[in-house]
This record gives structure tokens, sequence and C-alpha cells, in this order.
């Protein structure tokens, strides 16, 4: 019987985390970012990038993951109160891709909708997203999310990479847990 368990995470997620996040990134930013990069960096960079945040987690910051029968299948981490005018940010949305399809993106995002209303009730949430990532961009969209500006973001690895910011004005349009 599977079983699908959200829980805050832990430090010992860290490594975890970070293999899920190299590996969506491999998968869905090939083309994207530097195949140097994600050939060989990415691994060791997002590591390091996990562990320190565990290590020296901000205040506002929240990280949750998401386990069958007690391997990691998804996380999230979002920053509260992060922007005075888009709210809470969502910096990170990522399910392993065997486990797609299940609306587990879906119950991550309520969950951290839970947890930013926790937070400050009266602010929105919002996240950026590659433009070119357009499975991404309609699951935000099927979330009720509205693309709002753009930015150039420079990726590890280097390079300029066109982003958009998706918003949720409302924390109660992601429903909730």
């Amino acid at each position: 019987m599977n079983f699908m368990q959200l829980r805050t995470a832990t430090l010992s997620d860290a490594k975890a985390i970070a293999h899920l996040h190299a590996e969506n990134w491999r998968l869905a930013y090939r083309g994207l970012l530097q195949d140097a990069y994600l050939d060989h960096e990415i691994h060791a960079e997002r590591l390091a990038s996990w562990e320190e945040r565990f290590h020296q987690p901000a205040a506002n910051q929240y990280i949750v993951v998401a386990e069958e029968n007690g391997v990691l299948c998804g996380f999230a981490c979002a920053f509260a109160n992060e922007d005075p005018q888009w709210g809470h940010y969502l910096d990170n949305l990522h399910v392993a891709a065997d486990s797609k399809g299940q609306n587990l993106g879906g119950k991550l995002m309520a969950d951290v909708a839970v947890w930013s209303r926790s937070q400050n009730a009266s602010q929105g949430l919002y996240l950026w997203v590659l433009e070119a990532n357009h499975a991404a961009i309609r699951f935000y969209q099927r979330m009720g999310g509205v693309a709002a500006d753009t930015e150039l973001w420079e990726p590890p690895g280097g390079g300029k990479v066109p982003t958009l910011r998706y918003v949720w004005p409302e924390l109660s349009q992601l429903g909730s847990k």
C-alpha cells in the first residue's frame, strides 16, 4: 500500500532534496543552462546550496517534503513576506519525474499556502519560472497563477535565462490541506 506523507524537512533531507533538485534541472533545463554545469557541477553545487539552507536557515524559510513509503518524491521551499508587493516567495517546487501526474505539486503548493497564511494571511504568493519551462507554466496556470512580469536570471554555471513571475494575489486560490 502506498502512503504519501508531507512533513517539514530536516537537515537529514538535504542530500535527497539536492539530488531531486539537480535531476529535475538536468531534465527540464537542458539547452537552457550550460551543459558543463548540468553534466559536471550541478550535484555538488545544489548539495552545497541546500546544506547552507539547512545549516543557516533564514528566519522566514519553510521547507516541506513529500515522501511515499519513506522515499522523497517532492519538496517545496518558501520564504514568508519576501516582497512588499508580491508577498510570500515560493523559491522551489519539485516533484520527481516518476511521481508526476498525481497532484503532488498541488498538494505541496496547498501546504505552502497554509503555512504562508499562518505567517501573514494578507500577502499573496509568487514564484519565478523559466519562460521555456512550458510544463511548469501549464501547471501554474492550472493552479490559478497569473504571469505578472519578466526578468533575466543568471543561473549557476553562467548565462542569462528569461523568467516569468507567476502570482497568486490571494492565498485562498491555492486551496487548503
